[in-house]
Formats: structure tokens, C-alpha cells, sequence
């Protein structure tokens, strides 16, 4: 039996409902956020294979008519809430030095084009 392409089997379920999670611990840590369409499902693949998921003692789910519009909310709750264990933390962004002294002092030095001039 051929499989579906992955594409396919996305078009089928974008108009199903879905799920935003948030995991928390007892001290009310945010541990973890994340959208699915089965929370079943996506709860027994965290329970086999993440190590944070036994510190989990409150999970709070928020529903969505569709895909779209929960994968849309989980990335915006991420980047707001910066939850422990998601990978898709709050990316580090390389500065240049010019950038840095603009922090430090408030005044802009003037731009050099040494490529040597980032960390």
C-alpha cells in the first residue's frame, strides 16, 4: 500500500480543529507549548520521549477551529512566554559591536564595513 505525500495529508486535517497546550509544572512553571490536532496522541508521544514531561502538573488546552489559526497562536505564545523546553525558544540573534555601543550609550557609532565586526 503507497503512503500519501506528506502534502496531502496536511490539506486533509488544516480544516479540523486543533489544540494549543501549555504544560506546567507544580511551582507554575511554564515547561512547554505546542499545537495538535489529537492531544491524546501528541500527550503519549511526550510521556514516551520527553524527559521534562514527569515534572508536568497542570496542562491548560486551548481550541481552535483550524490548523492554521492554532499554529499561528502556539508560535506567537512561544515567543511571548518563552516556555523552558521548547526548542523554538527565543532565537539568539548575532549583533555587530556598533550595535551593542548603540545599547550601552544610546548613540549610534559610525558604520564600518570590517566583516570582523560581529560576534
Amino acid at each position: 500500500m503507497k503512503k500519501k505525500p506528506a502534502a496531502v495529508k496536511e490539506a486533509k486535517y488544516k480544516n479540523e480543529k486543533h489544540v494549543v497546550y501549555y504544560h506546567y509544572n507544580s511551582e507554575g512553571t511554564l515547561l512547554y507549548i505546542g499545537a495538535c490536532l489529537n492531544i491524546f496522541h501528541r500527550m503519549a508521544n511526550h510521556m514516551a520521549g520527553a524527559k521534562w514531561f514527569d515534572d508536568v502538573s497542570r496542562i491548560e488546552i486551548k481550541h481552535f477551529s483550524n490548523k492554521a489559526d492554532a499554529y499561528k497562536a502556539e508560535k506567537e505564545a512561544i515567543l511571548s512566554l518563552n516556555p523552558l523546553h521548547n526548542k523554538q525558544r527565543i532565537p539568539f540573534k548575532k549583533i555587530t559591536y556598533r550595535e551593542i555601543e548603540f545599547l550601552n550609550t544610546g548613540v549610534m557609532p559610525e558604520k564600518t564595513h570590517n566583516p570582523q565586526d560581529r560576534y
